[in-house]
């Protein structure tokens, strides 16, 4: 078990670039969910798990619809795909709920600064969902390991 742990190394690195940017420009970049990806390909290539490739294909499709909506950023969807290669099918829906009650918690936070500083500006980006779908994903593919 503690020698599956060191995925998590270079993935933590990766979700903290990626919450960075997103926080701070409101963009992922596609090298940081590109070089998750490689990282989970290799992942399955070694578990010989050939069925979790499924997994991001199911998720792209939502993230595409809700793109399309104006609910979630591309970028967004990108990163989760990759990350959900390493998530096990058993703790997926554990992780999206992580995923949404703290992406929840965030635009409530954001939302009731933006009201208490009475500055439009905390909610006029929208919601650097990049940071909760970095957090549930570690966190499910912890789980997963």
């Amino acid at each position: 078990m503690l020698i599956k742990l060191w995925w998590l190394i270079p993935l933590a690195a990766m979700a903290f670039l990626a919450s960075y940017q997103d926080i701070k420009y409101r963009k992922i970049p596609n090298g940081v969910a590109l070089s998750v990806a490689v990282l989970g390909v290799f992942f399955v290539c070694i578990e010989r798990d050939y069925s979790q490739f499924l997994i991001p294909l199911i998720t792209l499709c939502f993230g595409m619809v809700l793109f399309k909506l104006n609910i979630l950023a591309a970028g967004d969807s990108k990163l989760f795909a990759a990350f959900s290669l390493m998530i096990a099918p058993s703790y997926m829906l554990l992780t999206l709920w992580v995923i949404s009650v703290i992406g929840g918690v965030l635009a409530i936070g954001l939302w009731g600064l933006s009201r208490l500083t009475k500055d439009t500006s905390w909610i006029d980006r929208g919601v650097p969902y990049g940071v909760p779908i970095c957090i549930g994903s570690l966190l499910g593919i912890a789980a997963s390991l």
